[in-house]
C-alpha cells in the first residue's frame, strides 16, 4: 500500500504558552487517506486495551511499514526544520488506535493529562481520522505548580499530581474535557480528518473526550486516530 504525501498540505505553527515550544499542525496531509480508512477496518488487529503496554484507553496495532516510512519522511522534509536543533527526527513506532473505554472504566491516569516522557528531544504526534465530533488534543497546565512542559526531574511533581487527581476525585471522575482545580487547557485543537498534530512529548497533553461516541467500539463510527512517536537527533 501507499501513501501519497499531499505537497500542498497546510503547515501551521501555535506557540505553546509559558514555554518556548511550539505545536504543528499539518491540514490534508494525504491525498489518499481513504487508504487508511481501509487499512483499519480490513486489515488492522486491533489488541485488547492495555496490550500496548501504555494508558491508551482503547486498542491499538502497530502500523506497518508504509506509513512508518511516509510519515517519517515528510517530519523530516517539511516539519523538523521548524525545530532547528535536530538534524534528524527518526520515528520509532505508530499505532493505529480506537478509543474504547468507558469513563467509569478508566484508571486514575487516565482521568488526567500526561506525558510521554520527560526527555526534550522526543516527540508525538496523532493523525487523526475522525472528525471534530470525537473532540482533538488540548495541552495543559498543571496549576499547582504551574507547569506545562516536565522533564526527567520533575518525578515528585508528576506523582505529586497523580496523588491531587486521587484526592479530587470528584473533579476528575472521567475524561478531562477542559478546566479544573488542578488543570486548565493553554491550547485546544480540534480533530479534522487527516489532520496530523506533532508536538513534544514532555508537554503536558490530553485528547478531549467529551463526546460518548468517541469511545463507541465500532470502527466505522468511532475515534480512529493514528498515534506515532519519535527521538530528535542533534
Amino acid at each position: 500500500m501507499d501513501l501519497i504525501i499531499n505537497n500542498k498540505a497546510s503547515i501551521t505553527t501555535i506557540n505553546v504558552p509559558e514555554t518556548s515550544e511550539c505545536v504543528v499542525i499539518v491540514d490534508d496531509l494525504l491525498v489518499n487517506p481513504e487508504s487508511l480508512l481501509d487499512f483499519a477496518q480490513n486489515t488492522a488487529y486491533f489488541h485488547k486495551e492495555g496490550a500496548c503496554g501504555t494508558f491508551y484507553p482503547g486498542k491499538r496495532d502497530l502500523m506497518p511499514n508504509f506509513y512508518v516510512a511516509a510519515i517519517e519522511k515528510f517530519v523530516n522534509e517539511s516539519i523538523k526544520p521548524i525545530f532547528k536543533t535536530f538534524s534528524s527526527i527518526q520515528l520509532s513506532k505508530s499505532f493505529m488506535s480506537l478509543t474504547t473505554l468507558e469513563p467509569t472504566d478508566l484508571q486514575i491516569q487516565q482521568k488526567m493529562p500526561h506525558v510521554d516522557t520527560g526527555l526534550n528531544d522526543e516527540f508525538a504526534s496523532v493523525h487523526y481520522l475522525c472528525g471534530k465530533e470525537h473532540g482533538g488534543t488540548s495541552i495543559y497546565k498543571y496549576l499547582p505548580e504551574n507547569k506545562v512542559q516536565f522533564f526527567n526531574n520533575d518525578v515528585a511533581i508528576i506523582k505529586s499530581m497523580i496523588e491531587q487527581v486521587e484526592k479530587h476525585k470528584d473533579e476528575h471522575s472521567g475524561y478531562i474535557t477542559g478546566t479544573t482545580s488542578l488543570f486548565e487547557p493553554v491550547i485546544k485543537i480540534e480533530a479534522k480528518v487527516n489532520r496530523l498534530v506533532f508536538y513534544k512529548g514532555n508537554l503536558l497533553h490530553s485528547a478531549n473526550l467529551d463526546n460518548p461516541l468517541s469511545y463507541c467500539k465500532d470502527k466505522r463510527k468511532g475515534r480512529l486516530t493514528i498515534a506515532s512517536f519519535y527521538k530528535g537527533f542533534d
